[in-house]
């Protein structure tokens, strides 16, 4: 009976980590310490003394965050270095959490995965209905709980997560399987207006190895070619589409001339010519040092001339 309890509080500990990782760090940071006080009242710490021995998985991640601490030595930002362990401690407790707990069945999995894609479905519903009342909303802000680029893998993983179920037959069935692709172009779509490379970067790097993996292991020769030809198809144009984008990025638009006065008649500085190019803007052109420093201060108590909290320049880091 205790070990059911224990079993159960486990489970229900790793669904509202699946659901709540893209809608609240505050349910996913609870979640996870309930894991890990269920993890210490269980005890049987023999056993999950052995199981560590046994699974060397558990110890690259224990690696990962020792090379973090002992970086400390290396650091002049203490409360930056202490904020980010904090932030990385899952990278600790986790690991090893689930990697000595007994292993989930199939079953158990599966619903975990499911649950998980539902919680980025409601993430990208929600940015996608502050969208649709607010058409000022910018791309970034999106993502209404967690950062865009994060959401962005989480959405890939989904989507892949959706093919899983599909091909295996796993909750998606006969005419259920039409919710699955409805509910995958949502999330593609909605990772569109994301604007989030990184995410679609994953996305086809994924599926080029995915449809590698099917050519390898296939016996079937008809298969073996499609992916062949399917994983060159998804090389050329993510190669296209890549070398189009780093073109389009460092190519001044001719928008970009150097104006004389500011709109309250300061001249711009000189253009210091260093070659910074960023959506097509030559970064140095039309910038008044003389109204940034009078305009500043009106926004932040932080010197236009010192660093931020992470060691850069605010001035640099403003234009």
């Amino acid at each position: 009976m205790r070990k059911r309890i224990h079993s159960t509080i486990y489970f229900v500990g790793l669904l509202l980590i699946a659901f709540f990782m893209p809608l609240s760090m505050f349910v996913t940071n609870a979640s996870i310490l309930l894991i890990v006080a269920n993890w210490f009242v269980e005890g049987g710490y023999p056993a999950k003394w052995e199981r560590i021995k046994e699974n060397k998985g558990i110890l690259v991640f224990c690696v990962i965050f020792l090379a973090h601490l002992l970086w400390l030595v290396n650091t002049s930002n203490f409360d930056y270095a202490l904020s980010d362990l904090r932030i990385k401690l899952p990278l600790l407790a986790l690991p090893i959490a689930i990697g000595t707990s007994e292993a989930l069945s199939m079953k158990r999995l599966n619903t975990i995965l499911l649950v998980f894609v539902s919680g980025v479905f409601v993430a990208s519903v929600a940015g996608f209905c502050a969208k649709f009342f607010d058409d000022g909303t910018n791309y970034r802000s999106l993502s209404l709980f967690i950062s865009h680029i994060r959401l962005s893998l989480m959405i890939c993983l989904s989507v892949f997560v959706l093919g899983y179920f599909v091909g295996r037959k796993i909750f998606f069935t006969g005419w259920k399987v039409l919710i699955a692709v409805l509910v995958a172009v949502f999330l593609l779509f909605f990772m569109v207006m994301l604007q989030a490379l990184t995410g679609f970067v994953c996305l086809f790097v994924t599926l080029l190895l995915v449809l590698v993996a099917l050519a390898v292991r296939t016996k079937q020769k008809r298969i073996r070619v499609l992916g062949i030809v399917s994983a060159v198809a998804v090389i050329v144009v993510v190669g296209g589409f890549m070398a189009y984008v780093v073109h389009d990025f460092y190519k001044p638009t001719a928008e970009n001339r150097q104006l004389e006065t500011t709109a309250q008649g300061h001249p711009y500085d000189k253009v210091v010519d260093n070659g910074i190019i960023e959506n097509g803007n030559v970064v140095n052109m039309n910038i008044c040092r003389e109204e940034l420093e009078s305009a500043w201060p009106q926004l932040s108590s932080i010197p236009l001339d010192s660093l931020d909290r992470r060691g850069q320049h605010i001035y640099a880091t403003l234009i």
